[in-house]
């Protein structure tokens, strides 16, 4: 990436560009991102809430409740319907109003007495934990200090943007051959 020290760069606009990227990306996405600039960012902190520490605000709530679901497991969980500190109903089976991959793979990967809102919750952690690590630590591959292009590009050169792609992977064909491959190793696995 070219570095911008010139004071010439705001008479550049993809200076300007570059630029208002990082100060986006250091000021909402990523706190300890580094980056040179001579000027100050071109707009104010306080007019947007930065995204990093509202995930890791959710990351502590939902770590919350689910210690509540891992207490009422401890108790009886679903077959007793045990009361869980944070949430009135994990018990209950999730329900998705519009069917959608996420719902459809949730579906698939739990078995009927798994489908509730108690595995939403641990789900939704491990999603947020894994964000909250990419995003709030500094050791995360978002900080590596390898740089490159900003979009994909013909032989990764950065110079001619590359717009789309030969084929289109289908992740659901991929998602469902990795079912039955597991099922049938667990039919399998039956006979030993």
């Amino acid at each position: 990436m070219a570095k911008y020290s010139s004071k010439n760069i705001w008479r550049d606009s993809l200076g300007i560009s570059l630029s208002t990227i990082n100060w986006a990306k250091r000021l909402y996405f990523l706190p300890y991102y580094k980056f040179e600039s001579l000027f100050p960012p071109p707009f104010q902190k306080k007019d947007i809430t930065p995204l990093y520490p509202e995930i890791r605000r959710l990351r502590r709530s939902l770590m919350a409740v689910a210690a509540g679901i891992e207490q009422g497991y401890k108790r009886g969980g679903a077959e007793k319907m045990a009361p869980c500190e944070g949430i009135d109903n994990p018990w209950d089976a999730y329900n998705f109003e519009v069917p959608n991959p996420v719902s459809r793979r949730l579906d698939a990967l739990l078995g009927p007495k798994k489908r509730n809102n108690a595995s939403l919750v641990f789900f939704s952690l491990a999603v947020t934990a894994v964000l909250d690590h990419v995003v709030n630590d500094e050791s995360s591959w978002a900080y590596d200090e390898r740089r490159g292009t900003l979009f994909r590009s013909v032989n990764g050169e950065g110079v001619i943007p590359q717009f789309g792609v030969d084929e289109k992977i289908n992740a659901d064909a991929i998602f469902k051959s990795a079912i039955k491959a597991r099922q049938k190793q667990a039919e399998g696995n039956k006979g030993f």
